[in-house]
C-alpha cells in the first residue's frame, strides 16, 4: 500500500452525506507545536523509537512498556504505518479520554483503550496518527467530520488485518457510524 493511499485513500465505509460537521476552528486550542514541550525524554525514549511516552494520568505503572510493545508490533507487522507514526506522532500519553491532540502531534490513551489487547492498542495508534497526519499534510477535507472518522477507522481496520486479529474485531469497527467522537470532545 502506498503512502498516498494511506493518507488519501477512499474508504470502503459509506458515510452519511446529510451529516453537518461543525466548524472546528472555533473549538480547537492553539495548534502551534512547540519543540520545548518535548525536550525532556524519559529513559524509555530509546526503546520507543524516538516517540516520547508520558503517563500523567497514571492509571497503570506499565504504560510505557505496553506502548513500546504496541509500537514493536507495528514495526514488525505494519512497517508502513509504523513509519508514519514515527514521522507524525511526537508523544503518546495517558489521558482521561483517548484521541489525537493533533495541534501537539500527540496521541492520548485512556484507561479503557489501554486495557484492551496490545494489537488493539497498536491499531488505535494508527487511527489517531491518521488524524494527526491528515492535518500535518494540509488535507483540505479535515474538519472533524464523520467522513474523517470513517477514514481513520478504515486505516485502523487495515492495520488490524495485518496483525491477523479475530474477524469479530474488524466487524465491530465496520459497524461504527463515525460519530462516536462527538460525545467525547473535550476541547
Amino acid at each position: 500500500m502506498s503512502w498516498f493511499n494511506l493518507v488519501f485513500g477512499i474508504t470502503s465505509i459509506a458515510s452519511d452525506p446529510t451529516y453537518n460537521s461543525y466548524d472546528s476552528t472555533d473549538t480547537v486550542p492553539d495548534q502551534s507545536y512547540e519543540e520545548s514541550q518535548h525536550e525532556s525524554y524519559e529513559e524509555s525514549y530509546e526503546k520507543s523509537y524516538g516517540i516520547k511516552i508520558t503517563n500523567p494520568v497514571q492509571f497503570t505503572d506499565d504504560f510505557a512498556a505496553k506502548v513500546i510493545e504496541a509500537l514493536e508490533l507495528l514495526a514488525r507487522y505494519c512497517p508502513e504505518y509504523f513509519s508514519l507514526i514515527q514521522e507524525y506522532t511526537h508523544c503518546i500519553s495517558s489521558a482521561t479520554l483517548s484521541g489525537a491532540a493533533y495541534w501537539k502531534n500527540e496521541i492520548l490513551i485512556a484507561e479503557q483503550t489501554f486495557s484492551r489487547d496490545v494489537e488493539w492498542l497498536a491499531s488505535i495508534f494508527v487511527h489517531e496518527n491518521h488524524h494527526i497526519l491528515r492535518r500535518s499534510v494540509g488535507d483540505k477535507f479535515v474538519d472533524n467530520s464523520r467522513e474523517e472518522e470513517l477514514d481513520c477507522i478504515e486505516q485502523q481496520i487495515l492495520c488490524l488485518k495485518q496483525l491477523n486479529v479475530p474477524q469479530s474485531w474488524i466487524e465491530s469497527l465496520r459497524a461504527e457510524t463515525g460519530d462516536h467522537y462527538l460525545e467525547e470532545i473535550t476541547w
